[in-house]
C-alpha cells in the first residue's frame, strides 16, 4: 500500500503551495518581534508633555488637599483656645478657672504645636494659650478686660487685609473670634467693674484707658466695614452685630450712679 501510494502522481501546484507555507512561518517572528520597536517610536515629545501635565495636576491637587487640612486644623484649635479663653473668664470661682485650665492647657498646647497650624494662626494661638494661663490665676476683672484688648486688637488686624481682599470665608471666621473676645471678654469683663473699685484714682485712670481702646476697636472695626466690599461688609455685621455705642453708655451710666 505505501508503495502505491508513493506512486501516485504530485498534485498540481503543490510544490508552490509548499514553499509559500514555509515562507509564512520564516516570516511570522519577523512581525511579532518589529511590534514592540513600533510602540517605542510612538513615544513622542507630545506623549511626554501630556504625561508630565498629568503629573503636575496630580501633584498640585494633593498640594490642595495638605493645604485644605493643614487650614482646617488651624481653624479648629484657634476655635478651641477663643472658646477656651471665654470659660475661664466667666469661671465663677479661681477654683473653677483652675480647674477648666488644667483640663485643657496641656491638650490644647499639644494641638498648636503638632497640626498644621499656620504662621500667623500661630501667633495668635500661642497669644491665647499665654492669655489663658494669665486668666487661670487673675480674676481682677480690670486687668482682664484689659488683656482682652490686645486679643481683639490682633484678631482686626487680620480682619482688615481679609476684607480688602474680599475674603469673605476668613472674615467671617476671624469675625466671630473678635465678636466673642470683645463681647464676652472687654465688655464682660467691663460690665462686672464696681464703682467703688474705680474710686482710686490710679485705678480710675486705668479703667479708662481700657474704655479708650474698646472705643477705639469699635471705630477701627466700623471703619474697615465702611471701606469693605458688599460681602465682606454684610459678613462682618452678620457675625458682629451692631456698634457697641449702647452698651458703653449703659455701662457708664452705671459706672456714675
Amino acid at each position: 500500500m505505501e508503495a502505491a501510494a508513493r506512486a501516485l502522481p504530485v498534485p498540481a501546484g503543490s510544490a508552490e503551495a509548499k514553499a509559500a507555507f514555509l515562507e509564512q512561518l520564516r516570516s511570522a517572528p519577523a512581525s511579532r518581534a518589529a511590534a514592540p520597536r513600533i510602540l517605542r517610536v510612538r513615544w513622542t515629545w507630545t506623549s511626554r508633555a501630556i504625561a508630565a501635565s498629568i503629573l503636575l495636576c496630580i501633584g498640585l491637587g494633593a498640594w490642595l488637599v495638605v493645604a485644605n487640612r493643614g487650614a482646617a486644623a488651624s481653624d479648629v484649635v484657634i476655635d478651641r483656645l477663643v472658646a477656651w479663653n471665654v470659660a475661664l473668664t466667666e469661671a465663677s470661682s479661681p477654683q473653677e478657672a483652675g480647674r477648666i485650665y488644667a483640663d485643657q492647657a496641656t491638650a490644647l498646647k499639644q494641638s498648636l504645636d503638632r497640626d498644621s497650624v499656620s504662621g500667623d494662626a500661630k501667633e495668635l494661638g500661642a497669644k491665647l494659650l499665654e492669655n489663658g494661663a494669665w486668666l487661670s490665676v487673675n480674676s481682677d476683672p480690670l486687668a482682664r478686660a484689659d488683656r482682652f484688648c490686645h486679643v481683639a486688637d490682633l484678631l482686626l488686624k487680620r480682619i482688615q487685609p481679609a476684607a480688602a481682599a474680599g475674603d469673605t470665608r476668613s472674615v467671617t471666621k476671624l469675625s466671630r473670634r473678635y465678636h466673642q473676645i470683645v463681647s464676652r471678654g472687654v465688655d464682660g469683663q467691663l460690665g462686672r467693674v464696681q464703682p467703688a473699685v474705680i474710686s482710686d484714682p490710679e485705678r480710675k485712670r486705668h479703667y479708662d484707658r481700657v474704655v479708650r481702646k474698646n472705643a477705639d476697636l469699635d471705630q477701627r472695626l466700623q471703619d474697615v466695614v465702611e471701606r469693605s466690599p458688599e460681602p465682606t461688609r454684610k459678613a462682618i455685621r452678620r457675625e458682629v452685630g451692631t456698634s457697641k455705642r449702647g452698651a458703653k453708655e449703659t455701662r457708664d451710666s452705671r459706672l456714675t450712679q
